[in-house]
């Protein structure tokens, strides 16, 4: 079968060294590395940048890096004939139309400068791993930290995506230490942190990733340098291995996976997706300087003029703060009130579906908000109503639902009620499979502001039951939910005005600060 659509661009099985100055690891193998422009990227999906001071250009299959080519910037005019590429990289690239190069205006991440972005010299560095060929072997040794590894003879299948990401600049051992500090509660596989091994546990990384990379989940959709998430035993809850994704295809169709395979192996390029299961994979975040263009034609609807703002420092932070504002009759927001300590999920935070633009999650980066994933949502949300069982202040204006022992909010996505308040029959069975009781008695749910958040449509397993709610013990992270002290609450509602189409805006700081210009947001004092 064929599972990926033919390029209809020229492709050579390697064309020689990849003749880029990589700032990464194991720079002795810098020359007999090589990487191909994937095959199975249509051309139409093709576009460049162009990195002059460095000599560089990059292909990106929309706003995702694939190959980076090095060249001659002497010509003005981007063109195959001018750009000073090697023969064998314009071969390659020959096939575009009328051999011009569509140009895009992606900012694109590079996280240790030196001009390759993540995803490409995430590749690099897991095809020097493949050099390497280092022995599969199972040890636990005590580790430098910063930066250390093991004998590079040998190494596991996290030993080849820690050396492939150090390639970009991005230290796992480091990343994941201080993550855990962060999110204890996010990492159940870690009781006390140990710097030596817990980078190299695959348990670990799949909540790294998951807190701090994008989701990929169908085949079709892998691009090199993505991490996939191998399932070796599916009869066993969980995944087991780990590897990075090639630029070439295997006999399958599907790309090959640069990993350790086991006891008895070396690292190398294997041909397993045609037979081992992947129920995910991850790819690094875009560059969120960038603003991108459907950000810019979104704007806070003019007859909003009270505004909830929730920002945390990145995606996978569960700390935030909050703070509310008035918009005037000149435009001008007032803050009424915070900001306030907040927490959010305990795995941060995941674009929702609310009245935003519904691509930003492609074109900014950042993970998809999904059912169960301990993430709250990111994006722009209608506070339209409230429940609880707390005595309602006589001031309160938006509506309130006083909520009953029978009251639910429907978690099942199988159900035709998922993600509503919905009232338990007194007997018989109910229509869903799941549920959230909103009369508790802890009094997290005493107060509860309704988050319009995959509501219209709902769509199933994109998120349910999201409220602003007290926290029951202070500064403890949520499943989901945007949780804070009780006081604030209580002045919030008594504070929402449905005359004033109050909105929610929840965003990671780099988000909130590249859009608030175009979104006429409130400014954001970094306090």
């Amino acid at each position: 079968m064929l599972c990926f659509i033919p390029l209809a661009i020229g492709l050579l099985a390697m064309t020689g060294s990849a003749g880029l100055s990589d700032r990464g690891v194991f720079p002795e193998l810098d020359a007999r590395v090589a990487i191909a422009l994937p095959a199975w990227v249509p051309a139409a999906d093709l576009h460049v940048v162009v990195d002059r001071p460095r000599q560089l250009l990059t292909v990106l299959a929309g706003r995702d890096p694939v190959k980076t080519y090095p060249m001659d910037p002497k010509c003005a005019e981007p063109t195959l004939d001018c750009m000073g590429l090697r023969p064998a990289d314009r071969d390659e690239l020959s096939r575009l139309p009328a051999g011009r190069l569509p140009m895009s205006e992606a900012a694109v991440r590079d996280s240790d400068g030196d001009g390759i972005p993540d995803a490409v010299d995430t590749l690099l560095g897991a095809k020097k791993a493949v050099l390497l060929a280092s022995r599969y072997v199972e040890t636990s040794p005590k580790l430098a930290y910063p930066g250390g590894d093991v004998p590079t003879s040998e190494g596991v299948c996290t030993d080849v995506v820690v050396r492939a990401l150090r390639n970009a600049g991005i230290d796992l051992q480091k990343e994941i230490f201080e993550d855990a500090g962060r999110a204890p509660t996010a990492y159940p596989a870690i009781v006390t942190r140990n710097p030596n091994i817990d980078h190299r546990r695959v348990r670990n990384l799949m909540v790294y990733f998951g807190r701090h990379w994008r989701r990929v989940e169908r085949l079709q959709d892998l691009l090199p340098g993505d991490v996939a998430m191998l399932d070796t035993f599916p009869s066993r809850k969980g995944v087991e291995h780990i590897g990075i994704v090639s630029d070439r295809l295997g006999k399958s169709e599907w790309p090959l996976i640069i990993n350790a395979w086991t006891v008895g192996y070396q690292t190398s390029e294997m041909d397993l997706l045609g037979f081992v299961p992947m129920p995910v994979a991850f790819r690094a975040p875009a560059a969120a300087a960038a603003t991108p263009a459907e950000s810019s034609s979104f704007r806070v609807p003019a007859e909003t003029r009270q505004l909830v703002t929730v920002v945390t420092s990145d995606w996978g932070a569960g700390r935030a703060r909050l703070a509310w504002w008035q918009r005037h009759s000149d435009g001008h927001w007032v803050r009424q009130g915070g900001p306030v300590e907040a927490v959010v999920g305990s795995a941060g935070l995941g674009w929702g579906r609310g009245i935003h633009p519904p691509e930003l999650g492609k074109t900014m980066g950042g993970p998809e908000k999904r059912e169960g994933d301990n993430r709250a949502p990111a994006g722009v949300f209608r506070l339209s109503q409230a429940t609880g069982y707390a005595k309602v202040p006589a001031v309160a204006r938006i509506e309130y639902r006083r909520a009953s022992a029978a009251l639910r909010c429907v978690d099942d996505p199988a159900s035709p009620l998922y993600n509503q308040l919905a009232e338990a029959p007194a007997h018989g069975k109910t229509a869903w499979a799941s549920d959230e009781p909103m009369l508790r008695t802890d009094g997290m749910y005493a107060l509860a502001i309704v988050v319009d958040h995959n509501r219209d449509p709902v769509q199933p397993g994109a998120g349910s039951c999201i409220f602003i709610h007290p926290w029951v013990t202070a500064g403890v992270l949520s499943p989901g939910c945007t949780m804070l002290a009780r006081a604030p609450v209580e002045r919030l509602l008594r504070w929402l005005d449905p005359a004033a189409h109050p909105l929610l805006v929840q965003l990671p700081r780099a988000v909130f600060r590249a859009v608030g210009g175009h979104w006429a947001l409130p400014p954001d004092d970094g306090r």
